[in-house]
């Protein structure tokens, strides 16, 4: 099943034009995706994450060998991105999620163009949930701009988001003076192969007797994420 879902990726690279070179790291097969696109090339390491795992045991174990995999081709090419694809987004997203994948390669259409108190004082806090632009077009500057006007126009005294691991590092955060302030641990979710939905589970749901083997759900250990401040005002935490 590993090796299915492997070659399902494998196959829709190459009918976008993306040239593929298989990696062994440890006991992965990472694909070295590359693809030249308005006289630039991009390179990307895609690591494929089948869900198979039975047991929540079962996906700590397959989670440890992706970061063994992660770490590996890390140390052999560090300028390279490594992007992690998981099944169950695969499958129950469709078209939207394989053209973020192609967007991570460079192939897009370019477009130019929570508050609470503190003390006596009420702090203007947001949470960036997500900046999204339609699949297969970038807008160059867009995230800083759509910032600036934000920050312009609602003065907040600070704005916080997350980067999710399997795909960034949160670099275009730290580009626009966000600082990572920690990590949120990885979450694990209970698949349903019907429509391949994923439910997440407490951590102390993972050895529950309910997390035993069922018919037609398998489980999945995510990256987890990094969260990052923009901090605007000198206020005291």
């Amino acid at each position: 099943m590993q090796d299915r879902f492997y070659r399902e990726i494998e196959d829709f690279l190459l009918s976008g034009g993306v040239h593929c070179e298989e990696v062994r790291a440890g006991s992965i097969i990472v694909l070295k995706a590359r693809l030249q696109c308005r006289g630039l090339e991009r390179e990307l390491y895609i690591l494929p994450a089948g869900i198979t795992a039975r047991t929540p045991e079962e996906a700590m174990s397959h989670r440890s060998e992706r970061l063994a995999a992660r770490k590996y081709m890390e140390s052999q090419d560090p300028r390279t991105g490594i992007v992690t694809v998981a099944e169950d987004r695969w499958r129950r997203l469709g078209e939207l999620y394989r053209k973020r994948l192609l967007a991570h390669l460079g192939d897009f259409r370019s477009i130019f163009a929570r508050k609470w108190q503190k003390g006596d004082r009420e702090i203007r806090s947001y949470e960036w949930v997500r900046y999204a632009s339609e699949a297969g077009i970038r807008i160059p500057g867009g995230m800083g701009k759509l910032l600036s006007t934000f920050i312009n126009e609602v003065k907040p005294d600070d704005i916080m988001s997350y980067a999710d691991l399997e795909w960034s590092d949160g670099e275009v955060y730290r580009k626009l003076g966000f600082s990572a302030e920690s990590t949120k641990s990885p979450v694990m979710f209970d698949i349903d192969t019907m429509d391949w939905s994923r439910t997440p589970v407490p951590h102390a749901g993972y050895v529950a007797p309910e997390s035993r083997p069922r018919e037609g759900h398998l489980w999945y250990l995510n990256e987890g994420s990094l969260k990052y401040r923009l901090k605007l005002t000198d206020y005291q935490e």
